[in-house]
């Protein structure tokens, strides 16, 4: 079969068998310009003397071995993985807060001890009663209670209660924050949770020793 350069325009012969094995790749014998001989117009007639034209040779990919092939994908997966365990660490303040995430990831990092911030949310602590009165066998003292809801979609921490004690016009007589260990039973662990939808019932012993408090405020912190 007879091919043209199109680059020389010089026509060559070249072995069917050959072309094929080459998928039509062939090097023209006088400007060595390679080309693909199937995308040039066959030329009939008798075979003129031609310049001899050597096959461009196929170069095969190289394909890496399976191991090493297995190796570099178990590498980018566990790449990927301390991607998404990184994002999930800088971001795990505002995750925890998310309705479905945040329980997931407190009860994951609760199993694996990786020291994640506790749920808190004062804001959905509803409070239910609240009540201070003076003790009818000793004046001096004044009996705080307190019952509380946690309406939040998962526990939270039990907060810490600041008592404000007033008097009639409203000033400042004391200030104190009481932890869940002293406004709860004894035996009550630190940090102890508040489940959803659980009512937390705080009571305390507060001294009086000016018998002039009429009032009081709570805050939780």
């Amino acid at each position: 079969m007879l091919v043209r350069c199109p680059t020389c325009e010089i026509i060559f012969r070249v072995n069917t068998q050959q072309l094929q094995v080459a998928a039509g790749q062939v090097r023209c014998g006088h400007c060595m310009q390679i080309f693909n001989a199937q995308t040039n117009p066959l030329i009939l007639g008798p075979a003129p003397l031609v310049p001899s034209i050597a096959v461009a040779p196929r170069i095969p990919q190289a394909v890496p071995p399976k191991s090493n092939l297995s190796l570099w994908n178990a590498s980018v997966i566990l790449l990927i993985l301390a991607l998404l365990v990184q994002l999930v660490w800088w971001q795990r303040i505002y995750l925890v807060r998310q309705p479905i995430v945040g329980p997931i990831l407190a009860s994951l990092c609760q199993q694996g001890k990786c020291g994640l911030e506790q749920f808190r949310d004062l804001d959905r602590i509803e409070i239910l009663e609240r009540s201070l009165e003076r003790s009818d066998i000793r004046p001096e003292l004044m009996i705080f209670r307190l019952r509380m809801l946690n309406r939040a979609y998962q526990s939270q921490v039990l907060p810490l209660i600041e008592v404000k004690l007033l008097d009639n016009k409203g000033a400042v007589l004391g200030l104190r924050r009481f932890t869940p260990q002293q406004y709860l039973p004894i035996g009550t662990p630190d940090r102890a949770l508040m489940s959803t939808g659980k009512i937390v019932t705080a009571k305390l012993a507060l001294l009086d020793s000016t018998q002039k408090v009429t009032g009081f405020q709570i805050e939780f912190r």
